[in-house]
């Protein structure tokens, strides 16, 4: 079936047709008398593919320390898609293909800002220009807790804490605290052992720690491990001496101790198997 036009001069234009298609025309003159020629052989001509629209919409999802999910609003005239994408200020880019208007991305840096740009491809070499940049930035990593949380070296002021070392981290926090008191004592750690002193004797202390990895970011604090200082050292008494020697009594003396709430004394004939033993 042929579609008409006419025209009053030696040119028309057409309008409504079909992209990327094969056409053929002829010409017949109409003359002023009402009579008309025979139809022209064909002429042909092929219309253009239509324009491959640049994406829009561009957006990111579902980021973590390495990797991202991107996408864009579906383009009906596109076959594929090109996606190229760089962190913010490097030279290059980084290039990849997706059939469908979403890419799962992976294998990228934590803790940098990237963009990204999509074309469309909608075949026989028809493509669309890259859209704007759309930007993202990766998360830092997972920073783990300590693990393996114990106590050695106990005396009546000081202890040595030690945890498992965990992979990542750049530093650890440390606090610490007799039971039942309402604040604790916080110290930074290079490592994952530290010697604290000036403690309180005879005390039950509760400690936590928590991971402050490489990009800053840090771990929840362990839940409470515990230890008890030991008892302060009893000194022993010194400047022993006698006085009011009867021929059965006499009076036994010594310099007093600081810390002491009671002496143990014992007592025997030299030379005696057994002692015999007070208080006081």
């Amino acid at each position: 079936v042929w579609l008409n036009a006419s025209s009053a001069t030696t040119s028309v234009t057409l309008n409504g047709l079909t992209a990327s298609s094969n056409y053929e025309y002829q010409i017949q003159t109409e003359c002023s008398s009402g009579n008309t020629s025979a139809f022209s052989s064909n002429s042909t001509f092929s219309t253009l593919a239509p324009p491959c629209i640049t994406p829009s919409a561009l957006s990111s999802s579902s980021v973590t320390d390495n990797s991202v999910t991107l996408n864009w609003a579906n383009n009906a005239g596109a076959v594929s898609y090109s996606i190229q994408y760089r962190v913010i200020g490097t030279a290059s880019w980084m290039s990849t293909t997706s059939a469908v208007n979403t890419k799962n991305l992976l294998g990228l840096s934590p803790v940098s800002n990237y963009e990204f740009q999509v074309q469309a491809d909608c075949g026989a070499g028809n493509t669309s220009a890259y859209s704007s940049s759309s930007n993202f930035t990766t998360l830092s990593p997972p920073c783990n807790m300590p693990t393996g949380l114990s106590s050695s070296s106990i005396t009546d002021n000081s202890v040595v804490l030690n945890w498992t070392s965990v992979a990542g981290a750049a530093s650890y926090n440390l606090q610490y605290r007799i039971v039942g008191s309402a604040s604790w004592n916080t110290v930074a750690c290079a490592s994952n052992t530290k010697s604290l002193s000036a403690l309180t004797a005879s005390s039950n202390y509760e400690f936590q720690v928590q991971t402050v990895c490489t990009y800053g970011n840090t771990s929840s604090f362990t839940p409470s491990s515990s230890f008890t200082t030991a008892a302060p050292p009893c000194s022993m008494p010194s400047g022993l001496s006698s006085a009011s020697v009867t021929y059965n009594s006499a009076s036994i003396n010594w310099t007093s101790v600081a810390e002491a709430t009671s002496y143990n004394v014992r007592y025997r004939i030299v030379g005696a198997a057994t002692w015999v033993t007070t208080t006081s």
